[in-house]
């Protein structure tokens, strides 16, 4: 047997027990628990292992060592390409030293996406796995059997008090069945259903991603028999592969807001929220209210409805690095169409996409593609809630309708075609955390024919969200840049920024930045006892959260 690393722990027994092809301990079921999280059941889309993954037997190369089930799928690959000689005799050996390494296979610890907890600490997650949980959130941890003796490398001996092998295809709903339970999984099991911990406040989606640092990494070598590296798959990370778009709710640079940013200057709206805006790599925002050049100085007083913003306040849009805009909003047209085309040709100056708005129906109806990291988007949008001076015609300029189903077609041939469609809608307005009857109903519908994230984007108060399968749904995101402070009370100061992951051509997860408005413009991120209360409410909305669990 080939000695190997083993990367901080001394456990040469149980090294051993693993390598001689030993199970060290037998699965056990999941201790039943009171359940927090109610979930539709057929919603989830059960994950398998991965699709090639040969039996030992049919290998044509032998490890020594304990391997990670997708990357003995991608060597195998390999093999079958005949990328490496199927005689050889190759090993894998864990590796310390940065000039060993020649790749990388990444874990993540996991739970429920309704979770009202963010991250974990190293300490933790070591406490766990080796038995002593005190003053820990977590009771238990789940893991694949076969992953088992991988990590032991990294953590060491686990604990049959708080370790337990669980199947694949019932991960997903016991975690979202027990939420003080704690998984880890391999990056490629990753879906939205799962929320990823961040490891004392590090994302693994944040950039740059360190390997070298990040808690689950395991590092390794690939060599034939005389220690030759052999060219290898060497991750099952990658983040050139990944794709971040943050969509965001309502913005409309106005009123008490305008005024604002006439006395604080035109960046002052984004003052606290700049770096998050600038993170994703594409940003989105709904802007409901046209540039006119002949927009008056904002009114933190006006009583009137109809609204402009002022050319000098398109600055905040560079100020932020706004990507794309949607233009599905009901006020594009109080400064007439003048205003709404002047806006169309400050975006196209600019290089920023737009969709859900353009000089005629078809325009308007377009989907904006992006095509970045090797991943298709496909951005759409309609207004089904008028007025009807707003929705554009053949010759007139304007927002796209919601009618003859136009978007359901478009969205099953963009994905087709091999895009992932994301689609946002200006739905009738409610004030309510929960969608009304119609709003549920055109949500689903478009979520069950391809599109991938459906956002609402009508919510000055941020509503619920929901799975279709590994398709997401947020009935409202809230205000961005609106002057609405607590209208009705606790409410539309309250603020989501969704932050969605694309991987490798799929949606694989959705985190949820929550902000509080201050100074009628400007918001800022939530503090822990805000975030807290507001997601409890919202999961609560959701069907997700019992309210007396909320508490």
């Amino acid at each position: 047997m080939k000695k190997i690393s083993r990367l901080g722990f001394s456990g040469l027994m149980l090294l051993s027990l693993l390598l001689s092809g030993c199970s060290y301990f037998p699965p056990r079921a999941p201790q039943a628990q009171g359940e927090i999280f109610s979930v539709d059941q057929s919603a989830f889309s059960d994950a398998s292992s991965p699709d090639d993954t040969l039996n030992s037997e049919s290998m044509a190369l032998k490890f020594s060592d304990p391997i990670p089930a997708g990357l003995e799928s991608l060597i195998q690959q390999a093999v079958v390409s005949r990328e490496l000689d199927p005689g050889m005799k190759a090993h894998v050996q864990y590796a310390e030293q940065q000039d060993q390494i020649i790749g990388n296979w990444i874990y993540v610890a996991a739970t429920a996406f309704p979770s009202l907890v963010d991250e974990i600490s190293e300490e933790q997650l070591q406490a766990l796995w080796s038995g002593n949980p005190e003053d820990n959130i977590w009771t238990r941890l789940y893991i694949q059997e076969a992953d088992i003796p991988i990590l032991s490398l990294k953590l060491g001996e686990p604990s049959m008090n708080t370790v337990y092998s669980i199947p694949v295809e019932v991960e997903v709903k016991t975690a979202w069945k027990e939420p003080a339970s704690l998984f880890i999984l391999p990056f490629e099991r990753v879906t939205p259903l799962w929320k990823i911990l961040k490891f004392d406040d590090v994302s693994i989606f944040s950039r740059p991603f360190k390997s070298e640092i990040y808690p689950l990494t395991l590092s390794y070598t690939f060599t034939d028999g005389n220690s030759k590296e052999l060219a290898a798959p060497q991750t099952n990370f990658d983040p050139n592969k990944m794709t971040t778009v943050l969509m965001t709710g309502v913005t409309a640079l106005t009123r008490a807001t305008g005024a604002k940013m006439d006395t604080e200057g035109i960046e002052f709206p984004a003052s606290s929220i700049r770096d998050v805006l600038l993170d994703a790599d594409i940003t989105h925002i709904s802007n409901e209210v046209s540039f006119a050049e002949d927009c008056p100085l904002a009114n933190a007083s006006q009583t009137s409805v109809m609204f402009c913003s002022r050319p000098e306040y398109f600055d905040l849009l560079t100020y932020t690095d706004i990507e794309i805009v949607e233009l599905s909003g009901n006020h594009l047209m109080d400064w007439s169409v003048k205003g709404f085309n002047y806006s169309l040709g400050l975006y196209e100056a600019t290089g920023m996409g737009v969709y859900a708005g353009g000089v005629n129906q078809k325009a308007a109806r377009q989907p904006y593609k992006i095509e970045l990291n090797g991943n298709k988007l496909a951005f759409l949008g309609c207004n089904p809630a008028g007025p009807p001076n707003v929705w554009a015609t053949d010759t007139i300029s304007g927002v796209a309708d919601c009618k003859e189903d136009w978007m359901i077609k478009e969205v099953e041939e963009l994905a087709k075609e091999g895009y992932l469609p994301i689609v946002t809608m200006q739905h009738f307005e409610t004030y309510a955390m929960q969608p009304n009857p119609q709003q549920k109903a055109d949500f689903l519908k478009l979520s069950a024919r391809g599109a991938v994230i459906v956002s609402g984007s009508q919510a000055h108060l941020p509503q619920g969200m929901t799975f279709v399968g590994d398709h997401f749904i947020h009935y409202g995101l809230g205000n961005l840049f609106f002057d609405q402070m607590d209208i009705p009370v606790v409410g539309t100061r309250r603020e989501f920024l969704d932050r969605h992951v694309i991987y490798d051509g799929k949606y694989i997860q959705t985190e949820l930045i929550t902000a509080m408005l201050e100074d009628y413009a400007r918001p800022r991120l939530m503090t822990d006892e805000e975030r807290n209360l507001f997601l409890s409410d919202i999961f609560t909305a959701s069907g997700w959260l019992r309210a007396e669990e909320a508490k």
